[in-house]
């Protein structure tokens, strides 16, 4: 059973209950600008109260930059948002204290008739700048909950971007990747490594390796901006190395040109003169263990090989083996006994 605590301001009877350092708010605001509070001792660790000598508290330097969590500093922070708070309140600007809700009905509703015309949820909420996390709990209700019921609050911003959303919209957010594929394709050619050119995007090995084959109908217009970016840095700069040479043995396996191969890059018609057209979108197991035997002849390893191509170990094994690829068979079975082992 516990007892609640009540103030224990000398030479006063309070009964109100206590806040910090058995005093209750009033008391304890008192004790504090009257200067009577020690600062917190520093942690054993030693982060908290290493500052320079010199540096003033209470200022947002001294919290920001210089990160010091002492008592004075962590106790001017928390007064000053709540300063910040009185006077919104005051002003008549509740809204702006914290993000403001309306209603999420009429939002999901929207939502949900997109979803009918064919479009995912998670498309949909690229296109409106909102997060997975936000829009599965529209749909679907908040997250550790144990029975999920559709929330019934959504931030205004969220709502205004979501409602303003059309189909065509969308779809017009994607775009044809055919220039953005022939500029990764004629950076490789002159010596760029793919896993540097996905780092460069900020994209993964496996994403960067399916839409580098063009294995990806449509693209958004941020890929294709980052990429465009990307190109007009590089395309005058080719590559030297081992590196290089292993990125320029995969451009002419594929019969991947360099950037001056093309008259107009972002042409769906231009083919350069004595290359093959690309093959068939459709990647077939044939053609894709095809390609992890090409590049484990260049060295990648086995996880890699997978990683780039798309497919899981198992997977690979089960296709090398309805394939009679004893050679890939072989070395995809070494790998995942070592990971059963392990």
């Amino acid at each position: 059973m516990t007892t609640n605590r009540t103030c224990q301001a000398p030479e006063e009877q309070c009964s109100r209950p206590v806040t910090a350092r058995g005093l209750c708010r009033m008391h304890y605001l008192r004790e504090y600008r009257a200067g009577n509070h020690t600062a917190r001792p520093t942690r054993a660790n030693g982060i908290r109260n290493q500052c320079p000598p010199d540096h003033p508290h209470d200022v947002d330097t001294c919290w920001t930059r210089h990160g010091c969590r002492c008592s004075t500093c962590v106790h001017e922070r928390a007064m000053e948002r709540q300063r910040r708070r009185n006077r919104l309140r005051a002003y008549g600007r509740d809204d702006q204290i914290g993000p403001r809700l309306v209603p999420a009905a009429p939002v999901r509703a929207h939502v949900q008739q997109l979803h009918e015309l064919g479009l995912g949820y998670e498309r949909i909420g690229r296109a409106a700048g909102v997060g997975h996390g936000p829009m599965m709990d529209l749909i679907y209700g908040p997250r550790g909950t144990d029975q999920r019921a559709p929330v019934e609050k959504i931030r205004k911003s969220y709502a205004d971007a979501l409602l303003a959303l059309t189909a065509d919209s969308i779809e017009a957010a994607l775009i044809d990747p055919t220039g953005t594929v022939r500029r990764l394709r004629a950076l490789v050619a002159i010596g760029w490594q793919e896993t540097a050119l996905a780092e460069a995007l900020g994209m993964g090995v496996g994403n960067f390796w399916t839409l580098l084959h063009g294995r990806r109908n449509r693209i958004t217009t941020g890929t294709r901006n980052k990429v465009t970016a990307l190109f007009i840095q590089q395309w005058d700069k080719p590559q030297d190395g081992v590196r290089a040479e292993r990125a320029k043995k995969i451009a002419k396996h594929y019969r991947w040109v360099g950037p001056l191969a093309w008259d107009d890059i972002d042409d769906p018609t231009e083919v350069p003169e004595g290359v093959a057209k690309a093959r068939d979108a459709r990647y077939t197991a044939t053609e894709y263990l095809d390609d992890i035997a090409f590049l484990l002849e260049l060295g990648e390893s086995p996880h890699q090989a997978a990683a780039i191509v798309g497919r899981t170990v198992p997977a690979i094994v089960k296709a090398a083996e309805r394939h009679h690829r004893g050679d890939i068979q072989t070395v995809f079975e070494r790998t995942l006994r070592k990971r059963v082992a392990a």
